[in-house]
């Protein structure tokens, strides 16, 4: 099942996917914001009675910190040839930032292995 409002998409994604899996993706048009409308797909043959409705948000929470420490998990020798490189650059491609780290930055992340 997809529910998207296609505002990053298009019905021409959904049909490539059915043309390369052989199989119909039952499709809802709804933004997942709109609490209600999700619980009546998704819980179209359930009995439910909504208590509360809290804002559903899609937030990255990437930072140059946490990039640093996926650098980190990295071993010696990669970081080594990352640091001969003038600047490092790590993309996250969900919120299409980019981090730049110059060489020496590279190195003090070396040194504190």
């Amino acid at each position: 099942v997809v529910v998207d409002n296609l505002d990053n998409s298009s019905k021409e994604s959904l049909a490539r996917v059915t043309e390369l899996t052989g199989k119909e993706i039952p499709f809802y048009e709804v933004d997942a914001r709109e609490t209600e409308k999700m619980i009546e797909i998704i819980g179209r043959d359930l009995d439910v009675d909504i208590k509360e409705s809290v804002p559903v948000e899609f937030k990255c929470r990437c930072s140059r910190e946490r990039i640093e420490s996926a650098l980190l998990s990295l071993d010696k020798a990669s970081l080594e040839e990352m640091s001969q490189d003038e600047v490092t650059e790590a993309h996250c491609q969900f919120c299409n930032t980019t981090y730049k780290f110059t060489a020496d930055e590279i190195k003090n992340l070396l040194a504190g292995k």
